[in-house]
């Protein structure tokens, strides 16, 4: 068993249909980071739900039919230490201990904590992901037309992950113990081409055309009245995640454009966070512009090199990988497959390639060409941290060795970024009501939440 931290995997297989009666099997796998107590309510398992529902629609292309969970198997883990040094089931690499590249250096350590407590730990850690998730297939599956039985019977099972005999610890440059991985099996059946059955055609009876009265079909038109939908006021909004699509040069790397009504507070202040992969926003209402620059994280334990990116950033970003892996890289820059499987463990270096964009794809030129309307521009300090070439060149320098990856993590994180969110306040203007937010995104599909308070004697509800 080798669970690829974050590493999604996803193959579609044609099935044999004298097996089964599922015309394909999508799979699904997916890894990510949970504490003990997690619920269905709480941040880490709502973004592991979406990130497991986007891979779901992009997988299924859209086709219409039947979408059922067939098989659903979990695998919780858990750091190397209960009460004392725990002896691993697996390596930090993910491998099975006495196959990993940590063994070697550990093993004639005398482990002292309690084995089987920790991996009933890691175990409740898969239960509880499980309970939290079986809530929210029940109540978003059938949006999506997905069906989950709750009669079936996911298989658990547990182990304790190296963490160099510790609990986990961010910044550490160790991938984390604490983890539970999901591999799922979803069967789709095609929705039935009701032209291709000619015994449905009778109900199409023309007689009953003349029901569908031209002259009271205007008669629905108020229904979109803007004055009647309140809930595009800015105050309303309370942590909703909104998404979007990846931009690029065709369309100024804008990802989401959003507007939003002032409403009648005197002051709103709003909160801007991308969950993960940093995106820059751009605010204006009346003479008030905001700017954010790049937020968000400086790596993600869960974003690589692996099939999910395309290959145009995957050649861009050879210049600044270690050198002495670049003769390598430069020879598999012809061919994505080659190259794709070279680079898939790499963890993304997203300010390396916001650098890289400006650089070689005129970044900033392209962001001021889509606000110079609202008179505002930007500088390439304004999205760019001022160390990213020092940065850089610790990545291209860093030396072979043991947890290589772990070690650029380590690097990314010296980038001097702004705050992971962005809170900025809007005063009221007279006779200005309308606020455009344009969320930047040219690293991956946007995906960011708003939050706003109001202040005034006109409060709007938050």
């Amino acid at each position: 068993m080798n669970y690829d931290l974050g590493g999604t995997i996803i193959r579609e297989e044609e099935q044999d249909k004298t097996e089964t009666k599922c015309d394909k099997i999508l799979k699904i796998k997916e890894t990510g980071s949970f504490p003990i107590n997690v619920t269905e309510k709480s941040g880490a398992l709502q973004n592991f739900a979406k990130k497991l529902i986007e891979d779901f629609k992009k997988e299924s292309g859209g086709l219409e039919g039947t979408y059922t969970i067939e098989k659903i198997n979990l695998f919780g883990g858990a750091s190397n230490y209960y009460g004392g040094k725990v002896e691993p089931d697996y390596g930090n690499d993910y491998k099975p201990w006495k196959q990993s590249k940590d063994y070697e250096n550990n093993k004639n350590t005398t482990f002292t904590g309690n084995k089987t407590k920790n991996n009933q730990l890691a175990l409740k850690r898969a239960e509880n992901v499980l309970e939290g998730l079986k809530k929210l297939l029940l109540d978003e599956g059938p949006k999506l037309g997905v069906i989950y039985d709750p009669k079936m019977e996911p298989k658990l099972t547990s182990g304790t992950i190296f963490t160099n005999n510790l609990v986990d610890k961010k910044g550490s440059g160790l991938n984390p113990g604490q983890i539970v991985s999901i591999d799922t099996e979803i069967c789709f059946i095609k929705k039935e081409d009701p032209e291709k059955n000619p015994e449905k055609e009778p109900e199409k009876n023309p007689e009953k055309e003349p029901e569908k009265n031209p002259e009271k079909e205007p008669e629905k038109e108020p229904e979109k009245n803007p004055e009647k939908e309140p809930e595009n006021d800015v105050g309303n909004a309370n942590g909703e995640t909104e998404s979007g699509e990846q931009g690029d040069e065709s369309n100024n790397y804008v990802g989401k454009i959003l507007k939003y009504n002032f409403g009648t507070a005197s002051k709103v202040t709003v909160q801007i966070d991308p969950l993960i992969v940093p995106d820059a926003f751009f605010i204006n209402y009346g003479s008030q512009n905001k700017w954010s620059g790049f937020i968000g994280q400086k790596y993600s334990d869960r974003h690589f090199y692996s099939k999910g990116v395309d290959f145009k950033t995957k050649r861009m970003v050879i210049d600044i990988m270690p050198k002495f892996a670049k003769k390598q890289l430069e020879k598999f820059a012809k061919n994505e497959t080659d190259l794709s499987a070279f680079m898939e463990k790499i963890p993304r270096n997203f300010m390396g390639e916001i650098y890289k964009l400006n650089k070689d794809y005129n970044l900033v030129a392209r962001i001021n060409d889509e606000i110079k309307e609202y008179n505002f521009k930007i500088g390439a300090n304004d999205i760019v941290p001022q160390n990213s070439e020092t940065v850089n060149e610790k990545i291209i320098n860093i030396s072979k060795g043991n947890n290589i990856y772990g070690r650029m993590k380590q690097i990314y994180g010296e980038y001097e970024m702004k705050e992971k969110k962005f809170t900025f306040t809007l005063n009221r203007e007279e006779g200005e009501n309308d606020i455009t937010i344009i969320a930047f995104a040219p690293l991956s599909k946007t995906e960011f939440t708003i939050n706003a308070k109001c202040e005034g004697e006109e409060n709007l509800p938050v």
